[in-house]
């Protein structure tokens, strides 16, 4: 009689481990993790959840009425449209982009999110719509055509720390630099001519130049060429795939050039479109394989990459 007991009881203890360990190993699997919606998940809720920016003007942002307007906001929507779903547009900041993909509040994120290897180890990002880098500005009566054609004497404005900065740091080091807390100081420091060249964001510089008479660009793309694509959750290959899809529809259709003029024309000038447009991709580009991050690697972005 003891021998039998103990016998059920070695066979609970056994069961117990077994369901034990299937407990661990169903918590540990890709789908106890998965926390993102796949494309046919999204199709059948009807709806898309975009993860927007709300501050960025003109590229993303409320206007006083609450409408969400710019340039990335025209693509969401275009997005949304071809994907035959409703669009739900999330406001996030820079900082909870990666956490908004990573808990589910997003579905796909249009918000300035620039590819890089740190991001690609937590996203996957699909093909490219933006591009920006550095460029210059100085007053158009003495244009610095390019930062080779400084003398001794001369001063390059940079704000510290920026990606100007170390972009004069690791290419220019002998050229004296007009150093500024901000981007405010930097165009202080060219209208009072601390400086006769400013070196930022093209976007920043192209902005200065167009809403300030006497000022023109001179070298419109500098250092390294930053992508900015969709982003969505890492391993969430059913939504990536439908989206680079949706993406080749609109570089035949010369869509971003479109959204440019109107969004972004007013703002920068109609001489940046070709800078800041990702557009028609290059034979080669069209038939190179999505890498393992997701992101397809484009020959007109390695063309431009100068460092």
């Amino acid at each position: 009689m003891e021998k039998t007991k103990q016998a059920k009881r070695a066979l609970a203890l056994v069961i117990a481990f077994v369901m034990l360990a299937l407990c661990f190993a169903g918590c540990g699997s890709n789908d106890a993790d998965k926390v993102y919606r796949t494309y046919q998940e999204i199709k059948e809720s009807k709806k898309i959840r975009i993860g927007v920016s709300s501050d960025n003007n003109p590229f993303g942002f409320a206007d006083e009425n609450g409408e969400y307007q710019g340039y990335e906001i025209v693509f969401a929507k275009r997005l949304a449209e071809e994907l035959k779903l409703k669009a739900e547009f999330v406001p996030i900041e820079a900082g909870n982009r990666a956490k908004y993909l990573k808990t589910g509040k997003a579905d796909v994120i249009i918000a300035d999110y620039a590819v890089d290897e740190t991001e690609k180890k937590i996203a996957n990002f699909a093909s490219p719509y933006m591009k920006s880098a550095l460029a210059t500005v100085s007053r158009s009566k003495d244009k610095v055509k390019s930062l080779d054609d400084l003398n001794k004497k001369d001063s390059v404005i940079v704000v510290t720390g920026s990606d100007a900065a170390l972009y004069m740091a690791e290419n220019y080091k002998k050229v004296n630099l007009t150093e500024c807390a901000d981007i405010s100081e930097a165009v202080d420091a060219l209208e009072s001519n601390r400086g006769v060249v400013w070196l930022g964001d093209n976007t920043e510089v192209a902005e200065f130049a167009m809403q300030n008479e006497g000022y023109s660009v001179g070298e419109k793309e500098l250092g390294k060429v930053v992508e900015y694509a969709p982003a969505v959750s890492k391993g969430n290959k059913s939504l990536l795939k439908k989206i680079n899809k949706v993406m080749d529809k609109l570089y035949d259709e010369d869509f971003f050039s479109e959204d440019y003029v109107e969004t972004l024309e007013m703002v920068y000038g109609a001489d940046f479109k070709d800078v800041l447009v990702i557009e028609k991709q290059t034979d080669e580009a069209e038939t190179s394989e999505t890498t393992e991050s997701g992101t397809a690697e484009t020959t007109a972005a390695k063309a431009t990459e100068k460092e």
